[in-house]
């Protein structure tokens, strides 16, 4: 059997059979095609759910583990039957004022009974319009019905050190790449949790993910 190759770029279509790519010199191109997270973002599987910008004043209540009809700095929840997992992809934090309370924030995940608040539609990546995804997005409102949580692990952008008072000198926002290292399956929540109240602590956080069918 002759293996053959073509030079240069092809654009193609889905269930097509192309040839393999080569360059100029005939060697076989091997890369990454594209942004990282292109391709899932064209097919309209990534969503992302944010608080305010203006933030959110922590509160005891919204701490790891997160405990049953919770008020949470931001959770997402996937109902039973949505047919798709969530794949976390990222996850951003930002303070905006006051100090924050000792310890690391956490991401707290477990199965839940049906959530009965109403919640958000969480934005399209791709169409950057707040519809399509099959999860419903929570910030600072009670997750009416939900079960008590579990704590999966401290994030990234934990405090370390001894907590002092917000300064404009300090970084803005922080990321966390979760790589589907998370994932929320049908009839789960999960949500993004406070080491605690702090002072008069004000903070947001954002979450981005692929939704994938089961």
């Amino acid at each position: 059997m002759i293996s053959e190759g073509r030079v240069g770029v092809v654009v193609g279509a889905d269930g097509v059979q192309e040839p393999v790519r080569l360059d100029r010199t005939l060697a076989q191109v091997i890369t990454q095609a594209h942004g990282r997270y292109g391709e899932i973002v064209r097919r309209g599987n990534v969503y992302s759910f944010a608080t305010a910008l203006a933030g959110v004043t922590a509160a005891a209540g919204m701490v790891s583990p997160l405990a049953a009809g919770a008020t949470p700095l931001l959770a997402v929840y996937n109902p039973s039957g949505s047919g798709k997992n969530l794949e976390l992809l990222f996850a951003y934090a930002f303070n905006v004022s006051g100090t924050p309370a000792a310890g690391p924030m956490a991401y707290s995940l477990g199965p839940t009974a049906l959530v009965t608040a109403v919640g958000a539609q969480p934005m399209s990546n791709l169409s950057g319009i707040a519809q399509g995804s099959v999860a419903r997005g929570f910030s600072n409102s009670a997750l009416t019905g939900s079960s008590a949580l579990l704590t999966v692990r401290p994030a990234f952008f934990s405090q370390v050190g001894t907590p002092g008072a917000i300064a404009a000198a300090q970084p803005a926002i922080y990321q966390d790449e979760l790589s589907g290292s998370i994932i929320v399956q049908p009839g789960s929540l999960v949500a993004i949790c406070p080491a605690g109240a702090g002072t008069t602590y004000v903070l947001g956080c954002a979450l981005t993910w692929e939704e994938v069918p089961v």
